[in-house]
């Protein structure tokens, strides 16, 4: 597995867009980071004489969608065109052909060419991201005993700074492969994130099953109550994982409780499972491993 710590540029740029559009969603009291907003109102600016760019923002603006889903739009970037994030097939490719479009155009800008080299400056000053990432992220192989060699994929992480504090998203495909982070709310970066979208594109890439043909209760928190089984899986199994990570019981105890309460009410079956197989008995990470887990939580 190789890892590269460089921010991608056409992940900062949809932010850029998404932002404008009126992506406001934050998790942090103190509000959004600086760069967040300094650099949002630069690109708002910029493009207010664009027609192209404000009829992809009416667009965006227009989608059946509160602007704190407006995240999902960055998936089109990344994933097949099947894809469909806003469940209307017809709306969904008229946007993501507009919105690769104008982010392909914003890269030859000059403008754009100043702000992701500022942007590029800012994340270096995060000393750790580059010193302390590569043990952080490593530390994921271990846990489920791969060895890097076992992965024969690169990964770009991205320290988001241009997405609300304390969240993660991953961007897999056959082409490319990003986890996304930003920080936490004392502006550090926040490495269980980061390990838990490792997390992801690990399971993508050792186990491609999509578990529609299995039938079983994946009981999720809100936000993923619509999404596919595959989806409801991975969270309940990497909110587990990342569970041991925390040295202390106690806290861990606590969390389970919070992810309990949160609609995950199989989470202890999930992190007493991930016990057993990856702690105990050592397994790796694999199709095998995962189909035997499956068959074990489903009762078989």
């Amino acid at each position: 597995m190789k890892i590269i710590f460089k921010p991608n540029i056409q992940l900062f740029i949809a932010f850029l867009i998404i932002n404008a559009a009126g992506y406001k969603y934050e998790n942090n009291p103190l509000g959004q980071h600086h760069l967040r907003r300094e650099m949002v109102n630069v690109f708002s600016n910029f493009i207010k004489d664009d027609a192209k760019q404000i009829k992809l923002l009416t667009l965006i603006k227009n989608l059946p969608c509160s602007s704190d889903e407006y995240i999902r739009l960055v998936n089109l970037l990344f994933k097949a065109q099947d894809n469909d994030p806003f469940y209307n097939l017809t709306k969904t490719k008229l946007i993501k052909k507009e919105f690769i479009a104008n982010i392909k155009k914003l890269e030859k800008s000059n403008t754009i060419k100043i702000l992701y080299k500022q942007y590029c400056l800012t994340v270096k000053n995060y000393h750790d991201f580059n010193t302390r990432g590569k043990k952080e992220l490593e530390t994921v192989l271990k846990f489920f005993n791969l060895q890097p060699s076992n992965i024969n994929i690169t990964i770009q992480t991205h320290l988001n700074l241009l997405d609300s504090f304390q969240r993660g998203t991953n961007y897999n495909s056959s082409k490319i492969k990003i986890i996304a982070f930003s920080l936490n709310c004392d502006n550090n970066i926040n490495w269980p994130t980061a390990r838990h979208e490792l997390m992801h594109v690990l399971l993508k890439n050792k186990y491609h099953n999509d578990l529609s043909k299995i039938k079983f209760s994946l009981p999720v928190g809100r936000g993923y109550l619509q999404d596919s089984t595959r989806v409801k899986f991975e969270e309940n199994f990497i909110y587990a994982a990342n569970l041991f990570f925390i040295p202390e019981q106690k806290k861990r105890n606590s969390n389970l409780k919070y992810f309990y309460d949160s609609g995950y009410t199989r989470i202890y079956e999930f992190y007493n499972l991930i016990d057993e197989y990856f702690i105990k008995h050592k397994r790796i990470l694999s199709s095998t491993t995962m189909n035997n887990f499956i068959q074990k939580l489903n009762g078989k």
